[in-house]
C-alpha cells in the first residue's frame, strides 16, 4: 500500500492529497525543469536552551508537537514539507503542483502556523516556566526542480538559499518575506520594511518585509485601473443590452464572459457594474482556488453582503440581519433558517437542493426590490454542486436577475463541458485580445498620455500581443527597471548594450511568469512535449519541426495535439512569410499567442534538455 511521503499515513485509492496531512500527491517530477516556486523555512528560537532545561522526552514531545503544526499548516495548504532537521523545516509552494498564487498561499499558511504555534507557546510558558517561539523565511524565485530522495535535494537556486537566510535573519515570532514574494502578495498583507539584510556571497543586500497580517479574501495582486479602459465597446453594449432585457422582462439571464487570464474579463464586468449606477443591486462572489473552497463559498459571500453581516459580527448578530433582510417574506422563516445553515450559524439538516432553493427565494426577494446582477469570478474553481445551482437558478428564477460569471474557458470546461447547459436565457461570449490599435493606445493611457516611441509600442506589443494584463505588468516593469524614459514629452527605450541588458530584454515579470507556468503546468505531459520543442523552435514554427523534435509521434497525433493547443489559445495558426526558406513538407505553420508564453516554456527547460 503506498504511503504518504509527508506523514507516512497509509493512502488508499491514490488521492490526490493526503486526508491525513493536506500534502498533494501529484506525480513527482521526472526529470529537471525551472519553476517559479515559494520556499519556506521555519526553525525554532535558542532550541540549545529549551534542550538544557528540558529532559530528553518532554523536548521529544514537544518538537512532535511542532512538527505536527508545521506539517498541518504548511502541507495542509499546499506545499510539499521535508524531513525535520534538528528543529528545523523546509517547505516548498510549487512543488509537485504548480500554482498561480503560490506565493500567497505560503503567506496565508506561514501565518497560519504562527497563530498555532503561538498556543503551543502559552501551553509550554504556563506548565514549563518556559519560552517557545519560532522565526520564518520565505522566498520566491527560479528554482531547478528535479525528482530526488528529499525535498532538500530537489530544489536549486539562489531563491532557495536566500529563504534560509531570511529565516535566520528573524526574530522570535517574525515571518520575514523576500522581496519578491512581498510584490506577489503586497495586496492581501500588511507589512513593514525590515532590510535590507546583508547576505553572504551576494553583491547587494536584499530588502525583506516583515509579515504582521494576513488580509482575509484578498488576491495578492488586486488589479487597479491605472488607465481608462480601451476598446470593450460591443461587449458592453451586449451586457447593457442584456440587464435592460431582464429588467423589463422581469426575467433571469445567465451570462458567462470567457477568456483566457489576463485578457481582461474582471476590467469588462467592473466598468459594465460601474455603468449601472443606482439601476441595480450588485452583488459578488468569487470561487478560491484553495483556502476557503466549500462547496458554496460565493453564495456565502453573497448573502453576507446582501444582509450587511460584517466579519467581526456575532451569530445572534448575523442571525438578526438576516432576518431583517428577509421580514414579511412568504417562508421568510424557512428561508432565514437554510440561509443561516449556509453560513454555518445553525446545524446543517438539509441537502445541497434545499440550500440552493433558499439562495434562489433570497436572490428573487431581492431581485423584486430592484433588478439585481449577481457577479460570480473564478467560476472555473467551482464546485459541481455550485455549477448545478446557477443552472438551477438560471432557468427557474422568476426575478430581473443577471447572472454574470467570469471563468477561463480550458478550465471551466474541464469541469463542465457543456456550460451552461443549453439553459433559456443564457449566453456565453469569449472576449479575445486588444487588437494592436487599441493596445497601442492602452500603453499611451498608461504613461499618462504622453508620446510613446515606436520601439517601447513594438517591445510591449510582441511580447503582449493585446492581452490587458501583460500590458500593464509590462509597462510597470520597464518603469521600475528604468528602461522608460521620459523626455521633452516622450516615452523611449533606455540604450542598452551588453548580455546583461540582451537577458533583462527578456525576462517575464515574475507574477506573469508565474501565472503561465501554471497554465504550461495544467496542460499535463502531452501538452508539454509539444510547447516545449515549439519553444526552442521560436515565436513561429511548422508541424514539420515539431515531428523532427518529437520521436516516435505521428503527424496525426502532433496535429491533433497542436489543434487542441490552438483551441486553448497558447498559440495561433501563422500564414505569414518566414525568416528563411521552408524545406519540403513543414506542414502547416503556428505561432505562440505572445512571446510571454513562447519565453516562459523555452526558460522551463534546463541547459541540457534544450541541447537535445
Amino acid at each position: 500500500m503506498a504511503t504518504c511521503p509527508n506523514c507516512g499515513n497509509q493512502l488508499v485509492d491514490q488521492p490526490k492529497f493526503c486526508p491525513e496531512c493536506g500534502r498533494a500527491l501529484g506525480p513527482r517530477v521526472s526529470t529537471q525543469e525551472f519553476r517559479i516556486i515559494t520556499v519556506v523555512f521555519c526553525d525554532v528560537v535558542k532550541s540549545t536552551e529549551l534542550e538544557r532545561e528540558l529532559d530528553p522526552q518532554p523536548m521529544q514531545q514537544l518538537l512532535d508537537r511542532y512538527g505536527e503544526a508545521v506539517r498541518g499548516a504548511l502541507a495542509g495548504g499546499g506545499a510539499s514539507v521535508g524531513k525535520r532537521h534538528g528543529d528545523g523545516f523546509m517547505a516548498a509552494f510549487g512543488v509537485p503542483e504548480l500554482h498561480e498564487d503560490d506565493a500567497l498561499r505560503a503567506v496565508r499558511a506561514a501565518a497560519e502556523l504562527r497563530e498555532a504555534l503561538d498556543q503551543l507557546a502559552k501551553e509550554v510558558r504556563e506548565q514549563r516556566g518556559l519560552e517557545f517561539h519560532v522565526r520564518l523565511g520565505i522566498n520566491t524565485g527560479n528554482v531547478l526542480v528535479r525528482d530526488a530522495g528529499t525535498l532538500e535535494e530537489e530544489l536549486t537556486g539562489t531563491a532557495v538559499n536566500l529563504a534560509k537566510r531570511f529565516e535566520e535573519a528573524a526574530g522570535a515570532g517574525e515571518i520575514l518575506l523576500g522581496e519578491e514574494t512581498y510584490r506577489l502578495v503586497a495586496d492581501a498583507v500588511k507589512a513593514e520594511a525590515a532590510g535590507p539584510v546583508t547576505i553572504k556571497g551576494t553583491t547587494e543586500p536584499q530588502q525583506v518585509w516583515r509579515l504582521l497580517e494576513v488580509l482575509p479574501d484578498r488576491p495578492g495582486r488586486a488589479r487597479r485601473p491605472m488607465a481608462p479602459m480601451v476598446g470593450r465597446a460591443r461587449e458592453q453594449e451586449l451586457l447593457r443590452h442584456l440587464f435592460e432585457r431582464a429588467a423589463a422582462e422581469g426575467t433571469c439571464h445567465l451570462v458567462s464572459v470567457l477568456g483566457s487570464a489576463g485578457v481582461g474579463k474582471s476590467r469588462l464586468v467592473d466598468e459594465f457594474v460601474a455603468g449601472l449606477a443606482d439601476q441595480a443591486t450588485v452583488l459578488r462572489g468569487h470561487c478560491p482556488a484553495f483556502g476557503d473552497s466549500i462547496t458554496l463559498w460565493p453564495m456565502v459571500e453573497v448573502v453576507r453582503q446582501a444582509a450587511g453581516i460584517a466579519p467581526d459580527d456575532s451569530a445572534k448578530q448575523a442571525r438578526a440581519r438576516l432576518g431583517e433582510l428577509l421580514g414579511g417574506e412568504e417562508r421568510g422563516t424557512l428561508v432565514t433558517q437554510r440561509i443561516a445553515q449556509l453560513l454555518g450559524l445553525g446545524r446543517d439538516t438539509g441537502l445541497p437542493e434545499d440550500t440552493f432553493w433558499a439562495v434562489q427565494r433570497l436572490l428573487e426577494t431581492l431581485a423584486r426590490r430592484q433588478p439585481l446582477v449577481l457577479v460570480i469570478d473564478d467560476l472555473q474553481w467551482a464546485d459541481p454542486i455550485l455549477l448545478d445551482g446557477l443552472e438551477h437558478v438560471a432557468e427557474y428564477a422568476d426575478a430581473p436577475l443577471v447572472l454574470l460569471c467570469m471563468a477561463r474557458p480550458d478550465e471551466l470546461f474541464a469541469r463542465r463541458a457543456h456550460w451552461p447547459g443549453g439553459k433559456a436565457n443564457a449566453l456565453s461570449f469569449t472576449l479575445s485580445a486588444l487588437p494592436e490599435r487599441e493596445g497601442e493606445q492602452l500603453v499611451v493611457h498608461l504613461l499618462g498620455g504622453d508620446r510613446v516611441d515606436q520601439a517601447v509600442q513594438a517591445h510591449v506589443s510582441e511580447w503582449a500581443q493585446g492581452f490587458p494584463l501583460l500590458v500593464e505588468e509590462l509597462v510597470s516593469s520597464l518603469r521600475e527597471e528604468g528602461r522608460l524614459q521620459s523626455a521633452g514629452g516622450r516615452w523611449t527605450l533606455a540604450a542598452e548594450s551588453g548580455e546583461a541588458a540582451e537577458r533583462r530584454a527578456r525576462e517575464v515579470p515574475t507574477s506573469i511568469h508565474a501565472l503561465l507556468l501554471a497554465r504550461l503546468d495544467r496542460l499535463g505531459a502531452r501538452g508539454r512535449a509539444l510547447v516545449e520543442p515549439a519553444s526552442v523552435v521560436g515565436q513561429q514554427f511548422h508541424l514539420g519541426d515539431i515531428e523532427a523534435l518529437s520521436p516516435g509521434a505521428s503527424a496525426a497525433e502532433l496535429n491533433a495535439g497542436l489543434q487542441e493547443l490552438v483551441r486553448q489559445d497558447l498559440i495561433r495558426p501563422d500564414h505569414g512569410p518566414t525568416s528563411a526558406p521552408l524545406p519540403p513538407n513543414s506542414g502547416p505553420g503556428y505561432r505562440f499567442r505572445h512571446a510571454t508564453i513562447k519565453t516562459v516554456a523555452y526558460e522551463r527547460l534546463p541547459d541540457d534538455r534544450r541541447a537535445e
